[in-house]
């Protein structure tokens, strides 16, 4: 049996955060996209990014101004595992989301409904994030110098998408 140590909620904590970043731009494309566009691999590896990179720039703005409380409480209880800064964490969920959403593969989405593509979408995340927990306890094995760099006077994005 694992042992239950801050490092483990930390860990458990930030898969709970990337998968909902990764899943809530899916759910935003199924719901705006005719099927034919839906199921085409490159919708997946080129239109959900940018929901997902916008997503990220919203996160980061709202805890600059503190104006979503649900960010701003999740990220008080990720640091009260940790003495990683907001700033630490927020790179190290951006780009494991990224790489995750990359990795998912189009030809194991059920398109039939709502409820069949979430579900086979979520089926990949939890194994995703089963292969990678070792990566983001890796991203974590560093000493944080400053701890909040957030920048609050700048409101601008700090998270850009390329395609290829």
């Amino acid at each position: 049996m694992t042992e239950i140590t801050d490092e483990n909620k930390l860990v458990d904590k930030m898969s709970d955060f990337i998968k909902q970043s990764v899943l809530g731009p899916q759910l935003q494309i199924y719901d705006k996209m005719p099927l034919n566009i839906l199921s085409d691999p490159n919708t997946l590896s080129n239109v959900a990014p940018l929901f997902q990179n916008q997503y990220y720039n919203y996160v980061y703005k709202a805890l600059i101004s503190k104006s979503d409380h649900f960010i701003n409480d999740e990220f008080e209880e990720m640091k009260s595992y940790t003495n990683h800064g907001t700033f630490c964490l927020i790179n190290i969920l951006a780009n494991t989301s990224f790489k995750i959403s990359k990795e998912l593969e189009s030809e194991k989405i059920n398109y039939e409904s709502l409820d069949t593509y979430t579900e086979s979408i979520e089926e990949q995340i939890d194994d995703l994030l089963d292969h990678c927990r070792h990566e983001i306890v890796d991203d974590l094995n560093h000493e944080c110098i400053d701890k909040e760099v957030l920048e609050t006077d700048k409101l601008q994005d700090i998270f850009f998408f390329q395609f290829g």
